[in-house]
């Protein structure tokens, strides 16, 4: 296969190569390149046709198209022939139509004829021929129902009829007139529509909204309407009823008087027996049968007169005055009220702190500290006390050993604590029989 020289790769052969190329290359009657798909290949890019050799198109018609001769193996101009060269039109694609049934219009033939200059005419009606007699006629026809149906409505116009605003009514003669009667059967010559009103024919045609003088009328009154609760007595008049749905009784049980107006006279059966006469009464038992509207007494009252004051119950209720600051509510039974304000058993610096290097008997509230580098000794705790406390620390690094026991019961269960370790505390408190480590 014929090919351009490569830089790089045919070095002393370049003459050789480029002369095998052009003898295949060029045209040697013109001297141009010969465009082949061999050529093509060999410049390495795609094919592309922008003209046609040996094409004579001088003379050509504006109707004709470019043919291809086999005879001459060349492209010519030629008029196409109607052997079907152009497709039948489709729903898709452009092409030939022909017209027929009901569609006429110019073309070669009446039965099939093709469209050329566009126009189309209906020729036909459901594949029958349309005449000017059958037109004429179908106009009589057309006519004749039109006057009927105005005799009619005139008819209907000049019955004398009473139309309610608020349906169809069917009146003398067996015709019926709605509330949207035609302009030109029925002209509303005045009034306005409304409660009680119904349009009235003059019986020439022309009507009016007027005070109905029927008793149709009076059932659209309201105060006929059984709905209406504006007047009990006329709804009761309007039912039937008269008195008989008045309730008129002695009332009984917890209420008295007559209904429907009754007093409550009791609570569940027991007897109030009178009203509150100042603010702040209450109703209370005056028996098993009997209360009545009452100032509290004074164990009720509230006995409080300061901020903090709280209300307990000892031999009566009474007040508890509120306590200093840092101080808490403490259960004491040897208090008449059984509780009392305490200082707190820990923290916040509510101890008072003593230093002991021997044996002591601490008070409640005391925060021992004890020196034990010569010997160990022992604390006692004070007399068992609700909310009785006391904390004990040790100091250095001895190993002697300082003992804390109560003057009677137990510390948790025991007889004593020891306290071994250097620089560590222990809080106590009583419950006011044994004491505990808290």
């Amino acid at each position: 296969m014929s090919r351009l020289p490569t830089p790089g790769g045919d070095d002393g052969s370049w003459g050789t190569v480029l002369n095998d190329f052009l003898s295949v290359a060029l045209d040697p009657a013109n001297g141009n390149l010969r465009r082949d798909a061999d050529i093509d290949t060999a410049l390495s890019r795609p094919t592309t046709l922008t003209a046609l050799t040996d094409v004579n198109v001088s003379g050509a018609a504006d109707t004709q198209v470019l043919s291809y001769n086999a005879g001459s193996s060349k492209w010519i101009p030629a008029t196409p022939s109607s052997s079907g060269t152009i497709s039948d039109a489709s729903a898709s694609a452009k092409g030939l139509i022909q017209l027929g049934g009901d569609l006429a219009g110019a073309g070669s033939s009446a039965a099939a004829p093709v469209i050329t200059s566009g126009a189309i005419t209906a020729a036909k009606i459901a594949n029958t021929t349309i005449t000017d007699a059958q037109i004429s006629a179908s106009a009589a026809i057309a006519q004749s129902k039109v006057s009927g149906l105005t005799t009619a409505l005139s008819a209907k116009a000049t019955d004398t009829a009473v139309v309610h605003n608020t349906g169809t009514e069917t009146v003398a003669g067996a015709k019926t007139f709605s509330t949207s009667v035609s302009a030109a059967a029925f002209q509303l010559t005045g009034g306005t529509p409304g409660i009680g009103k119904v349009l009235t024919s003059d019986g020439t045609g022309n009507g009016s909204w007027t005070t109905a003088s029927t008793t149709d009328s009076t059932k659209l009154a309201i105060a006929n309407n059984l709905s209406d609760l504006n007047s009990a007595s006329t709804a009761r008049t309007n039912l039937g009823l008269g008195t008989a749905a008045t309730i008129s009784a002695t009332a009984g049980g917890d209420l008295s008087g007559t209904l429907p107006s009754p007093t409550v006279a009791k609570v569940n059966g027991v007897t109030v027996s009178n009203t509150p006469s100042t603010s702040g009464q209450v109703l209370t038992a005056t028996g098993t049968t009997a209360a009545s509207w009452s100032t509290p007494s004074s164990g009720f009252a509230d006995p409080t007169t300061s901020k903090g004051d709280l209300i307990v119950h000892g031999a009566s209720t009474t007040r508890l005055p509120v306590g200093t600051n840092g101080q808490v509510l403490t259960v004491d039974s040897t208090q008449t009220l059984g509780v009392k304000w305490a200082t707190a058993a820990s923290g916040g610096g509510a101890y008072t702190a003593v230093a002991k290097s021997g044996a002591y008997t601490a008070a409640s509230g005391e925060f021992v500290i004890c020196n034990s580098a010569s010997s160990g000794f022992i604390i006692t705790l004070p007399a068992a006390a609700n909310g009785a406390y006391v904390r004990v620390k040790k100091l250095g690094a001895d190993t002697n050993t300082v003992s804390v026991m109560p003057p009677s019961g137990t510390i948790d269960g025991s007889a004593s604590v020891s306290v071994n370790n250097s620089y560590a505390s222990q809080d106590f408190m009583s419950d006011g029989t044994n004491w505990y480590q808290v």
